[in-house]
């Protein structure tokens, strides 16, 4: 990758186009490989923080979870925040598809949040998020999937299962 000292921290699938989150020593970069004779090339024109820890791809959106700062990166042109946690030690980890919206899983210390995203009625971005779930003290959420409408959430006591509310997502 041009010019980083380590490869990836996340890689996020949207078909066939492989996209890594690598990061430097002063920032990190979105790039991706749409098929193996193609260079790598970076998306956006964005550069985030070496706090980011995470991208996801869902509903045709792809989420940078920039230190304590959720971002919706386009693939022409800059980020556009979604939502910034008010405690700059908070760090998102992952995301899955809702029914209608896209949840994603932060943490702070030993408390682990799950958030939901809302689509824009047009579809033409995100909407801030609210805090959907919390899980108990001490248990620590690493992954969120979904799956036959239901949100499965990996975390340090085994797996959790959820069912989304369909009205709100």
């Amino acid at each position: 990758f041009p010019s980083h000292d380590t490869p990836f921290v996340d890689t996020a699938n949207s078909g066939f186009t492989v996209t890594t989150l690598a990061m430097g020593s002063t920032k990190s970069n979105v790039y991706y490989v749409d098929s193996p004779s193609t260079s790598i090339t970076q998306w956006g024109s964005s550069n985030f923080s070496t706090d980011a820890t995470f991208i996801g791809w869902e509903k045709d959106y792809l989420l940078v979870g920039d230190g304590n700062v959720l971002k919706q990166a386009p693939k022409i042109g800059g980020a556009t925040t979604i939502f910034t946690h008010p405690d700059s030690s908070f760090r998102w980890y992952d995301s899955a598809s809702g029914n209608s919206c896209i949840y994603v899983l932060g943490r702070l210390g030993d408390r682990t949040y799950i958030h939901r995203v809302n689509i824009k009625q047009d579809g033409s971005g995100l909407q801030p998020c609210t805090v959907a779930a919390t899980l108990p003290d001490s248990e620590d959420g690493y992954s969120i999937e979904s799956y036959l409408n239901f949100i499965h959430i990996g975390t340090s006591k085994g797996i959790r299962v959820a069912s989304p509310n369909n009205d709100a997502g």
